[in-house]
């Protein structure tokens, strides 16, 4: 489904032993500030999961979402987008709906990672 452009969504699950998860979950907090091991962590968590289901939706704008915004921008409307999607979404988003276009220039702002 996402190699024809939908958003996906994958439920799988496991039961977990809680006194395992309770074991798990104290290693977590005590590395919660090592991004490495945090990963390692949540690799060994997610190994053997059953899939549940899976759901998909086609990744598109509604009708005349950019004609409406091309249409506020020539009037002279200043319009902005807040978004907390990855940047890169984000700008193509911006354009395929007329926020943006190849004439003005474009200013990337994000915060930078959490280095504590």
């Amino acid at each position: 489904m996402a190699d024809e452009g939908f958003r996906t969504l994958m439920l799988a699950g496991k039961e977990v032993d809680p006194v395992e998860f309770k074991d798990w979950l104290r290693t977590f907090d005590e590395n919660k500030y090592d991004e490495e091991k945090k990963q390692e962590l949540y690799a060994e968590l997610e190994k053997d999961l059953v899939l549940v289901g899976a759901t998909a939706i086609e990744d598109k704008l509604q009708d005349n979402v950019p004609e409406t915004i091309k249409f506020l921008r020539d009037t002279g409307i200043q319009v902005w987008v807040l978004t907390g999607d990855k940047i890169g979404t984000a700008f193509n988003i911006g354009m395929a709906c007329k926020l943006l276009d190849n004439q003005m220039q474009h200013h990337f702002i994000a915060e930078p990672a959490d280095t504590a």
